[in-house]
This record gives C-alpha cells, structure tokens and sequence, in this order.
C-alpha cells in the first residue's frame, strides 16, 4: 500500500470510513465510531512528533472520556515512531484500550502494531490482514 500525498486524501490504508461516519481529525490520524461500539483510527502519513503525539493522546483522553476503550487501528500509512518517546508511546497506548485489533498493508505498520504486543501486558492485540477480521474480533471485547 502505498501512501504518498499524491494520493486521495485523507490517506487512509485499508479502512474506509463509512459515507455517514463522523470523522473526527486528529494530528496523526483521524477516528470514528464505528457501528458496533468501537472506535476507529485510521493513521495518515505524518511525521510523528513528540508534541502531536501528546496532542493525540489528548483527543484520545477526550473521545474515550478518559475510559478504556477498544479500537480498531488501521496502520498502513503510520510512520517510524521516533526512539526518542516509542516507550512512552507503546505504554500510553496500551493503557487506553480494552483490547486492539491492528490492519496493516505495510510492512512499517505490521511493524508498530507488533511493538505495541509488550510481554506481561494485559491488553489484548490482535494483527489483522483484512479490515472483516478485525471487526470479527475485536467486538467479542465490547
């Protein structure tokens, strides 16, 4: 998958929102509800920055209410997370959500997904070819 600004935009991977979501923009993606009760985050191709990251995790705070949630990450355009914050990164993420189901067409997004799978972590992560698989289980967590 390839997600260079040329492309449409948003530049979304393999997820698509419905034509009747509410998208909300965020700095490194952008989320919806999905129709069964999770929520969705699809990453744009954007340079991941210490100062988005945190605006992230704001928005985040502030669509979930500051509860676990779980979600459905599409991480085909997700850029290399600077080593500088990946710690901080992987651990704020985990302890957001319930459980997380990760689709990724690119090699960098299996990549992150697989990092966010941290031993003694009791967060359930799942890593998805297809969008249908994804769904199938992350709803046996709603």
């Amino acid at each position: 998958m390839n997600c260079k600004a040329e492309q449409v935009k948003p530049n979304y991977g393999t997820v698509k929102p419905p034509k009747n979501a509410d998208i909300i923009k965020g700095p490194l993606g952008d989320f919806w509800l999905d129709e069964n009760g999770f929520l969705v985050f699809c990453a744009r191709q954007v340079t991941i920055t210490e100062n988005g990251f945190i605006q992230h995790l704001r928005l985040l705070k502030e669509l979930t209410k500051d509860k676990q949630v779980c979600i459905l990450q599409d991480l085909t355009c997700f850029n290399p997370i600077p080593k500088s914050f990946r710690e901080r990164i992987i651990s704020e993420r985990v302890k957001a959500y319930k459980a997380i189901a990760v689709v990724s067409a690119s090699p960098m997004g299996k990549m992150v997904a697989a990092s966010l799978n941290i031993p003694g972590s009791t967060t359930p992560i799942g890593i998805f070819k297809s969008e249908a698989e994804a769904k199938k289980w992350i709803t046996q967590f709603l």
